[in-house]
């Protein structure tokens, strides 16, 4: 993969000119590429008749080259990790239990190299390496024990319980600028444990009510581990929460609707937030107590209006409200302020309108609601609607030999919006913050696929 990276923007250009680039960054022609190779190998087999396990084993080596104004960064990253899940069954009395248990262990490799950036040197043809400016490897190894029943205490009735406890350490080793106080630092987290308990109702075969009480984490990402100097930030800890959940799941008028909807509360300590610590430089740290709730919904239809047309729709829609509990960041209190990067509300529509010939249309239309650019809640970004529409046909050329043509038009009403937002950016000099990323314009596509069946 290589992607062109203008950077984010500020508000004047984002309105004027959205397909303008920060100066700095078109100077310097950044991108980032990266090449990827995955492998694995899953062995599964059956003990007894109430007893399977299922094995598996991974690796995953990451090559990385960024050059951005300030420098450039080469990653290499080597993962690797083994996975064991025991499943089965069994009865107490009349009672059925299914049951999931086993362990995962993951080993990942991290080396960083940042170099001089001598684009303004380099006549106008962007990036060139210079000097190397650090080099770092981290080793982060961590292991998940997990379990969890299932309990059928009647055809209506049953209770899902499951519990997970997580160990996380790291190595950390800076090889450059050559030091005597490079020495190798060492640092874990407390072991993280997280239980999980579910209650479900089926009056009938077409209905499901549930309730859910879970504690989950996350662990900081391996660039939020690291200081602006490139030592283990012992600041830093995963961010954990309780998550309380009451939904339901229903087909109505003879299973052409589908219902679903759910009501959440969520509480999240140690929220993973980052920090501008220099130009387009962030570091991670945690935002105390952080406040989630909200009601989703969808609803899906299915309407055969004739011998020759089918419609299926949709809908769906989040309402939201995402806060901060407690948060004070450098003597700032941004306490009770809306969370940073989120929108409170969104929402969906669709359809698709099939035909037994193999004509199809459909559309799509997506709202997002404003969105808190920076945690003091003094800029939002816009709320904005996007509507796509697609058509194509299906048409078989000969036996077993089928064609399908596509085309469809993206962001109709040519919506200026931006579809990624950099949180909490700062000005620089007389410069405006650079908030924005901007999403694309009106844009078209087609496509022409064979597919041939043996």
């Amino acid at each position: 993969m290589k992607a062109y990276i203008p950077s984010s923007i500020g508000k004047t250009t984002f309105e004027n000119n959205p397909q303008a680039g920060a100066p700095a960054w078109v100077a310097s022609k950044g991108f980032k590429e990266y090449k990827s190779t995955l492998g694995g190998l899953a062995y599964d087999f059956k003990i007894n008749g109430h007893l399977s396990n299922s094995t598996s084993i991974f690796i995953n080596y990451k090559d990385s080259n960024e050059p951005r104004p300030f420098d450039i960064l080469r990653q290499y990253t080597f993962a690797s990790g083994a996975r064991t899940q025991f499943s089965g069954d069994f009865k107490i009395g009349k009672v059925k239990n299914q049951f999931i248990g086993g362990i995962e262990y993951f080993s990942d490799n991290y080396s960083t190299n940042t170099f001089q950036n001598l684009y303004q040197q380099n006549n106008g043809n962007g990036s060139l390496q210079g000097n190397q400016l650090s080099a770092t490897d981290q080793k982060r190894h961590f292991y998940n024990i997990f379990s969890q029943i299932r309990t059928l205490l009647s055809d209506r009735f049953e209770i899902q319980a499951g519990l997970n406890y997580n160990k996380t350490k790291f190595e950390l080793q800076n090889d450059f600028p050559a030091s005597a106080n490079n020495q190798k630092e060492q640092y874990s987290y407390d072991g993280i444990f997280s239980p999980q308990l579910s209650f479900l109702f089926k009056p009938n075969e077409v209905q499901t009510f549930y309730f859910s009480a879970s504690r989950g984490f996350s662990l900081p990402a391996t660039e939020e581990t690291l200081t602006s100097t490139g030592n283990i930030n012992q600041d830093i800890k995963p961010e954990t929460g309780y998550n309380f959940e009451l939904g339901g799941k229903l087909h109505l008028f003879d299973k052409k609707l589908y219902a679903e909807i759910a009501a959440y509360r969520m509480e999240i300590k140690d929220l993973l937030v980052a920090k501008r610590i220099g130009d387009d430089q962030y570091e991670g740290i945690n935002a105390g107590k952080t406040f989630h709730e909200g009601i989703e919904i969808s609803l899906k239809h299915n309407w055969p209006i004739s011998r020759t047309f089918n419609l299926d729709s949709y809908v769906g829609a989040s309402i939201g409200n995402y806060e901060f509990k407690e948060f004070i960041d450098a003597g700032n209190d941004y306490s009770g302020n809306k969370l940073t990067g989120i929108p409170a509300n969104t929402a969906s529509a669709g359809f698709n309108l099939n035909s037994n010939s193999g004509f199809y249309f459909s559309a799509d239309f997506q709202f997002t609601d404003k969105i808190p650019m920076n945690d003091s809640n003094a800029d939002f970004s816009d709320s904005y609607s996007l509507l796509n529409l697609k058509t194509g046909y299906q048409f078989e050329i000969l036996s077993g030999l089928k064609a399908h043509l596509d085309a469809g038009i993206n962001n109709v009403a040519n919506e200026k919006y931006a579809s990624m937002i950099l949180t909490n950016a700062t000005a620089v000099g007389n410069a405006q913050p650079r908030f924005y990323y901007p999403g694309l314009p009106i844009n078209y596509y087609g496509i022409i696929s064979l597919n041939y069946l043996f």
